[in-house]
């Protein structure tokens, strides 16, 4: 009996990772594969073009996979996806059983750790307020901070919150970490200390999140872990935007509970033009870019086009 070839649908291939690469080729050896360069307009669209389908490789995450949907797919069994959140599928049990979801782990944890200091030199060498008073002929040579010495909290324990610990110490500075799952013999190899989560924000100079969304990280950090920081501290957000009631974060800026604050990702995004963070020179803002190098694409792409063949290569 001759097995059937797994149809392979790609969505969203505007980079043209699976053109003519090394990719395709091997796609192409395992199964028949449908190839979409531009989004689907709807999720009748989106439907159609994954009728059949028994793996996809969703490259940008521009859908939200709920139960319903899969319930189109009784096909489906494997989806390979370029990223580390899981906020877009939204499924019960019985489907996550069914199908296997393979994301890139890792793949952006220097990238992300990078970004992060990217943000706090910013905050702690003031670089918004002194480009602009330079470019405006104001020659104001203001104190800025040093990070050598300087303690960073980090919230998390996951790769990039390892990426940052590292570079963090390259820097000169102390580290301490919380996860639910302290290690004595973790805390050992990264040189570091796990803490409680109010212990980290009472001592930290610098807290960076390094946390996924889950409905038991929605909102954990509290008003009240805001107001305990150093009035001298920075946050850095590089995880999700929900993990903090974004007015609690705004109350903590206008209040100067905090010194300021770096963030890649918000609540909603993009971002509303009218922000009320706009208001503050002590904010640095970027459009969810930590992880966007031609790099980290590359080994996404090469990660997420395994997850496919490992999964049928083993099922032979």
């Amino acid at each position: 009996m001759i097995n059937k070839r797994p149809k392979i649908v790609i969505l969203d291939d505007e980079a043209l990772a699976f053109f003519d690469t090394s990719r395709r080729f091997q796609l192409d050896q395992i199964g028949d594969v449908d190839h979409y360069r531009s989004a689907a307009r709807d999720q009748d669209e989106l439907i159609a073009r994954l009728a059949g389908a028994d793996a996809l490789i969703n490259i940008k995450k521009s859908y939200l996979f709920n139960s319903d949907l899969f319930d189109d797919l009784p096909q489906l069994k494997i989806i390979s996806y370029f990223g580390i959140g899981i906020d877009h599928f939204k499924i019960s049990k019985e489907i996550s059983d069914r199908v296997l979801i393979k994301n890139t782990p890792g793949v952006s944890a220097g990238e992300v750790a990078e970004h992060a200091f990217a943000l706090l030199l910013g905050l702690s060498k003031k670089l918004l307020v002194n480009d602009s008073n330079t470019r405006q002929g104001i020659w104001l040579q203001q104190d800025n901070l040093g990070l050598q010495g300087k303690k960073i909290g980090l919230v998390g324990a996951g790769d990039t919150a390892t990426a940052v610990n590292h570079l963090a110490k390259a820097f000169g500075m102390e580290t301490c970490m919380w996860t639910r799952c302290p290690s004595a013999d973790r805390a050992e190899t990264l040189r570091t200390h796990f803490v409680e989560l109010d212990v980290l924000f009472k001592t930290s100079d610098v807290i960076s999140l390094h946390l996924p969304l889950f409905p038991n990280t929605r909102g954990m950090i509290t008003r009240a872990l805001l107001k305990s920081m150093k009035p001298s501290a920075f946050l850095l957000n590089l995880g999700r935007g929900g993990l903090y009631e974004e007015k609690d974060l705004y109350h903590a800026l206008k209040n100067n509970w905090i010194a300021g604050a770096g963030l890649d990702v918000f609540e909603n995004e993009p971002l509303n033009q009218h922000s009320p963070f706009f208001e503050f020179d002590n904010v640095l803002h970027t459009p969810h870019i930590a992880d966007r190098t031609p790099e980290c694409f590359e080994r996404g792409m090469d990660m997420v086009t395994n997850n496919i063949l490992n999964y049928y290569l083993v099922s032979e």
